[in-house]
C-alpha cells in the first residue's frame, strides 16, 4: 500500500544505512526506500480509497506497508488513521525472535505508536520459513506450534493465518 507514489522528480534512493549490523540479504534490502515508497502523497490516496470502500456495507481495506524496521510502526501508524487504511499487515514477527519480551515490544510500541490504528499480526506468510520451524529450537514442533497459536489467536488486533498454520504446518518440500 506504501508504493503507490514515487518521487516527482525521479530522485535515486540512497543507500540503506541500517541499525541492526545485519547485512541485506538481497539488493532491495540495500536501499534507503525514500523516494520510491511511503510518498506523502499516499496518504491523500488513501483517504480517497477509503472514502469509496466506506459507500458500501461490510468493506475492509487491509494494507501490507512494511518499511525500515525502526519506520513501520510510524508507517502502520500514518497509513491506519482514521479515514485510511481499516488495518495494516506487521511484518515485526516474521523473524527469528521468540520472546516474550519480542512480542510484548511489537504489540505494545504499536499501541502507543498508533493510538488510533489497528494491526493485523502474523507469525508466518510466504516470504519466511514457517514459524513452527523458524522456532523449533524452542520446544517440541508441536508444542511449539500449540503456543505460537495461543499467543497469535489472543494478540489484540485482527489476525492473518497462512494456509496450514492452523494445523502447525512446518517448512515442507513439495
Amino acid at each position: 500500500m506504501n508504493y503507490y507514489f514515487h518521487d516527482d522528480q525521479l530522485r535515486n534512493n540512497g543507500p540503506m544505512l541500517s541499525t541492526d549490523n545485519r547485512p541485506p540479504v538481497n539488493p532491495y534490502e540495500m536501499q534507503d526506500h525514500r523516494f520510491s515508497k511511503s510518498r506523502p502523497e499516499n496518504l491523500g490516496w488513501l483517504e480517497k480509497m477509503r472514502a469509496l470502500t466506506d459507500a458500501y456495507p461490510d468493506r475492509t481495506m487491509v494494507g501490507e506497508v512494511g518499511d525500515a524496521p525502526w519506520r513501520n510502526v510510524q508507517i502502520m501508524a500514518d497509513y491506519t488513521r482514521p479515514g485510511r487504511l481499516h488495518m495494516a499487515y506487521s511484518f515485526d514477527m516474521l523473524g527469528p525472535d521468540f520472546t516474550a519480551a519480542h512480542f510484548r515490544e511489537k504489540i505494545e510500541g504499536f499501541f502507543k505508536g498508533a493510538p488510533d490504528g489497528w494491526p493485523m499480526w502474523a507469525f508466518s506468510n510466504h516470504d519466511v520459513i514457517r514459524h513452527a520451524t523458524r522456532w523449533a529450537s524452542h520446544g517440541t514442533l508441536d508444542g511449539v506450534a500449540k503456543q505460537a497459536a495461543a499467543m497469535l489467536l489472543s494478540f489484540e488486533g485482527s489476525i492473518c493465518l497462512y494456509q496450514g498454520e492452523e494445523l502447525g504446518q512446518t517448512e515442507t518440500d513439495i
